[in-house]
């Protein structure tokens, strides 16, 4: 979940991800939805986005877009525009 969350995020960040910070996020973000598997999908969306917050406190330059939804049975992820990315599957 982590991991597709980050994509969705990558995807449309506004500046390249730098790997120390990419490992950073990914990190974290596990921390914060390994938890919360088997709960609500909107305790999974809320955690989630506190960690992109956190991390965009810590890189200034960097922004994205917030997840909108996360459905952790097709493993989909969808950020609030609503567009681009849905990613889902495997």
């Amino acid at each position: 979940m982590a991991e597709r969350v980050f994509a969705a995020y990558a995807k449309q960040a506004n500046v390249r991800i730098h790997p120390g910070v990419e490992q950073t996020l990914l990190t974290r973000l596990a921390e914060a939805l390994r938890p919360l598997i088997g709960r609500a999908a909107d305790r999974l969306v809320d955690a989630a986005n506190r960690v992109l917050d956190d991390i965009e406190l810590t890189v200034p330059d960097l922004r994205g877009p917030r997840i909108a939804s996360l459905n952790p049975v097709d493993k989909a992820v969808r950020t609030r525009d609503g567009s681009v990315p849905v990613i889902s599957g495997g």
